[in-house]
């Protein structure tokens, strides 16, 4: 029995070492397949080398030993970095919106291993307007040529809000809303940003519902990537505005309309009190059902008061300071 309980150990022993080394190799080749679909190709006097870090930040070193450059990384994203700074401080190569050029010797001048530590434990990217002033109309194709931009200039924190709106359709059905109260609420996907900070509802929306399933599509794509990028994203959180239908089904709840500056008056956004427990309801049912759809969350956004009075009492006042704290 005691022989072939270590026998049993030294198999999964075995097994988990396997495991392991496939993880590593997996880091080390997401990498490789960043810089292949940059360029095309990857540089055979080239070497991507996957080391765990040792404290809270990435970091990189290179080094070049009989021609060959070593590149390691606590990450696929620090190897990237590692790997796009040393062709650019040599002039060697670039990565750019506008196009990527790699040209490299066959035999690179030997240099003596260099690390560099990132002082920062996150490396955040993207305004929330991004996403309405730049990407609302991409497709997978432009947004795998972005994440691999990200991956080469050490990004490992986008903002990932795509598909939110989708995901806020369900909850809203959950509660009894109507399709028709529902498609009143959205703006058009341009405007977006805006609707999520509270600013504006209503506005160029009437979207279908096959729109919204791309969405969804397009978010996972997304996603999978940068995670098997070891990236962080940042999903789009409640931030409490809601459907002025909500009102049908629930008449007792309070609104407080939010206005934009000098904006259409008949695409003011409506918001939840924190206080009122149907806000924590929602907020707990979205990221129940994001968190089903697309897994496990680290980080939620939630901006709720962009551009616009406190809409919680006289500013300066205790009632909006308490307001302010409640929310938090």
């Amino acid at each position: 029995m005691k022989k072939f309980l270590i026998s049993i150990i030294a198999v999964l022993t075995f097994a988990c070492g396997i495991l392991q080394a496939k993880a590593v190799d997996n880091k080390a080749n997401a990498a490789k397949e960043v810089v292949t679909r940059c360029f095309g190709f990857f540089p055979k006097n080239v070497l991507f080398s996957y080391v765990p870090k040792v404290g809270d930040t990435d970091f990189y070193a290179l080094s070049v030993t009989n021609g060959k450059l070593t590149v390691e990384g606590s990450s696929p994203v620090a190897i990237c970095k590692g790997f796009n700074d040393y062709i650019f401080e040599n002039g060697y190569g670039i990565v750019s919106w506008t196009g990527n050029r790699l040209s490299m010797p066959k035999h690179l001048p030997d240099m003596i291993r260099k690390e560099t530590v990132s002082p920062y434990q996150h490396h955040l990217y993207y305004n929330v307007c991004t996403y309405g002033y730049t990407t609302p109309f991409w497709g997978w194709e432009q947004w795998e040529k972005e994440i691999d931009w990200m991956a080469m200039h050490g990004f490992d924190m986008p903002l990932s809000p795509i598909a939110g709106e989708s995901i806020l359709a369900r909850v809203w059905k959950q509660l009894g809303l109507t399709q028709e109260e529902i498609d009143d609420y959205f703006t058009g996907p341009a405007h977006f940003p805006w609707m999520r900070m509270g600013n504006i509802a209503h506005f160029q929306g009437g979207m279908s519902q096959e729109w919204f399933n791309a969405q969804i599509a397009l978010e996972h794509k997304i996603n999978d990537r940068e995670l098997a990028l070891g990236m962080t994203p940042v999903y789009q959180g409640f931030a409490g505005f809601v459907p002025k239908g909500i009102l049908n089904h629930y008449p007792n709840v309070k609104l407080t309309t939010t206005e934009w500056s000098s904006f259409d008056k008949s695409c003011l956004n409506h918001m939840l009190s924190p206080e009122d427990p149907l806000f924590s309801k929602i907020g707990t049912s979205f990221i129940k059902e994001w968190e089903k759809e697309f897994g496990k969350g680290t980080y939620y956004l939630i901006d709720s008061f962009n551009e616009m009075e406190i809409p919680f009492g006289k500013p300066g006042s205790k009632e909006v300071c308490d307001a302010m704290r409640n929310y938090g």
